[in-house]
């Protein structure tokens, strides 16, 4: 259960597997999409601490654990907590010395806010009221974490792929997990 390594969370979310949110069969409700609709795309920051507090909170679920699979950023961003917890680093560390240079990923990184500037780094447009694109902020001001900032290049993911076939970090029988679709009860 991921209450193993955030105990602050409500009860309800406590007992939730990281296989689990691994999965998206959570049925955690998703905070990433709460925080977007109670207070709007870009209005305020939403870091994780600020998700964590919302699943300490709600105590309620959008379905039972285990029984269907509904998206949930929010649940990437407590895997991204638990991960930190566990390894006493920043995410953003450990992704890249445990998994992107042992790779040789050395072009992607872990970008938590779409205003951070990296550079060679594509970033979100949209067309504006003038019918022109401009630059935009697609996660809105969340601190999306482990639920989708990973930034790369083609090369970098034409890397990651090939490490998939043949995988130099990791067991065996991790690698034919991750590759194993998963299911509902």
């Amino acid at each position: 259960p991921i209450g193993k390594y955030l105990p602050e969370l409500n009860p309800i979310a406590r007992e939730v597997t990281a296989a689990q949110l691994m999965a998206n069969t959570s049925g955690l409700r998703d905070t990433t999409d709460i925080a977007q609709q109670l207070s709007g795309i870009g209005q305020h920051l939403v870091t994780t601490a600020d998700q964590l507090r919302m699943y300490a909170d709600i105590d309620d679920v959008s379905a039972a654990p285990g029984t269907t699979f509904l998206y949930n950023n929010g649940g990437w961003v407590l895997l991204s907590l638990a991960i930190e917890r566990i390894a006493g680093q920043s995410l953003e560390r450990v992704m890249r010395e445990r998994i992107l240079e042992p790779i040789g990923m050395h072009d992607t990184l872990v970008r938590r806010w779409d205003f951070d500037f990296v550079a060679n780094s594509a970033s979100t447009h949209a067309m504006n009221a003038a019918s022109c694109f401009e630059r935009s902020e697609y996660c809105g001001g969340i601190d999306y974490a482990g639920a989708g900032a990973l930034v790369s290049t083609v090369d970098d993911m034409l890397r990651g792929m090939a490490h998939m076939d043949e995988p130099r970090i990791g067991s065996a029988l991790t690698w034919r997990r991750l590759k194993t679709p998963r299911t509902v009860l």
